[in-house]
């Protein structure tokens, strides 16, 4: 029901798109297929490492092990790629040039730390040491995702109001 519930949102969403958007001139790229791969690969592998890293003794496990190595080649190929491909690279490293761009992306990150990895570890807490039902730990961790959606909803109605610099 996760996956479903955003079914009718995301045809509601397509649909107001293709009625109210206004046609644009768009300029076709070609799509970096291995830039691509190699990024869903690295962080993929790196996902499965740390969830399951727990349950298999972290580095005394060959499968954790392996994961950290495709991780860490899979990355390191990617940046690699992503650097000395002259022609559509999947990210631009011009991008990164831009001081704005970078300070959002360290500002994002941050907030992303905060607020996901707690929420991720939260859940499991409170069903396993606290011994909750999973239905019940959802609903007690409702009112901070309610909570982090107004506040969005408000940081976003007075940001042209306020400098963002500021807030």
């Amino acid at each position: 029901w996760v996956f479903l519930i955003n079914l009718p949102v995301g045809i509601a969403t397509v649909t107001m798109l293709l009625l109210y958007m206004p046609d644009t001139e768009i300029k076709i790229r070609r799509f970096d297929f291995f830039g691509f791969g190699m990024l869903a690969l690295g962080v993929g592998a790196l996902q499965l490492m740390l969830d399951r890293g727990q349950l298999k003794d972290w580095f005394g496990s060959t499968e954790i092990r392996v994961e950290a190595g495709v991780a860490l080649l899979a990355l390191y190929l990617f940046v690699v790629h992503m650097l000395t491909t002259s022609k559509h690279p999947f990210i631009s490293p011009a991008l990164f040039k831009d001081r704005n761009f970078v300070a959002g992306l360290v500002a994002m990150f941050s907030m992303g730390m905060v607020l996901l990895a707690s929420s991720a570890l939260l859940a499991p807490w409170l069903q396993e040491l606290g011994g909750y039902p999973v239905d019940v730990a959802g609903i007690l961790l409702a009112p901070r995702g309610i909570g982090t959606m107004m506040a969005m909803v408000v940081a976003g109605r007075i940001l042209d109001r306020i400098d963002a610099r500021l807030m």
